[in-house]
């Protein structure tokens, strides 16, 4: 049964995560609906995972940067601050 949302079945855990990483597959599914990146938005992209990235180019933008550490606070630094704990969101 195919979804709605042509994403949801490509990005989830399935037979293609032995084919190809999250990142590659994020660039699959845009260039499957036409969305083209310039090499700053790709970049941004690889390093969106900050030093956990399976694709890392060799520099990284202040974009990149920016982004990584706001998924950092919005996921980490607000998650500790709504259940009142030190520890990581994982834990």
């Amino acid at each position: 049964m195919k979804s709605e949302q042509p994403w949801a079945t490509e990005y989830g855990l399935n037979a293609s995560e032995l084919l190809a990483g999250k990142t590659a597959k994020t660039f699959l599914i845009l260039s499957k609906h036409g969305i083209v990146l310039d090499e700053e938005q790709v970049n941004t992209i690889c390093w969106s995972e900050g030093g956990w990235a399976e694709l890392k180019p060799r520099w990284h933008s202040v974009l990149s940067k920016l982004c990584y550490l706001l998924d950092e606070f919005s996921g980490n630094c607000l998650d500790r601050v709504r259940r009142k704990t030190m520890l990581d969101v994982s834990q």
